[in-house]
């Protein structure tokens, strides 16, 4: 699942709060000084669907664990319908709309992906969840959590701030459990 998945999910335009929360997790790691500065060719529509998500092909080659000069190569072919490359897949499940222009799909093909955040999914209560709120002496933080699903974790300097990262967590937990539920559909 990428970030550009995630942050469609949780209805965010730009990719930098997902990708920030995945750094300081340990899920994507810092990009380098010269990746980062670095420009690459490739088509304005591609650009453009980056450009509009707030990341650089760099970054989203890094987040995908690409090469960025074979993804590059590989994007600038047609793919096969029946062998498309991981790049295209990728590029397929990120930026269906920009694939289908590029590569002459019809849109039925990217549809799929372009809707996966409009699913519903029936998920636990968030206005009714039992929510734990305590200090940390040791790091020195609020930490706040979901009772009923323990893997939500929030920190906060108070508990105001802790309270509020808990309620974007929910969210983005909410995302990843409809993300997941559209890969399985898309699996069948």
């Amino acid at each position: 699942m990428s970030a550009v998945e995630i942050t469609r999910t949780i209805r965010k335009r730009t990719v930098q709060y997902v990708n920030s929360r995945l750094r300081r997790a340990g899920r994507i790691e810092p990009m380098s000084a010269t990746l980062s500065r670095r420009s690459f060719d490739m088509h304005d529509c591609l650009t453009t669907s980056l450009k509009y998500r707030g990341i650089s092909f760099g970054q989203w080659c890094m987040e995908w664990k690409f090469d960025p000069d074979e993804a590059l190569l590989s994007l600038q072919n047609t793919p096969d319908p029946k062998r498309p490359t991981v790049f295209h897949k990728a590029m397929q499940r990120d930026f269906p709309r920009a694939f289908s222009l590029l590569f002459g799909w019809p849109m039925e093909m990217a549809k799929p992906y372009d809707s996966l955040y409009y699913l519903k999914r029936k998920t636990y209560d968030t206005q009714h969840s039992t929510i734990a709120i305590a200090w940390d002496a040791e790091p020195r933080r609020y930490t706040a959590k979901v009772v009923e699903l323990p893997e939500i974790v929030a920190y906060g300097r108070n508990c105001a701030e802790a309270m509020e990262n808990l309620t974007e967590m929910q969210r983005i937990h909410e995302g990843i459990l409809k993300l997941d539920e559209a890969i399985k559909m898309l699996a069948k």
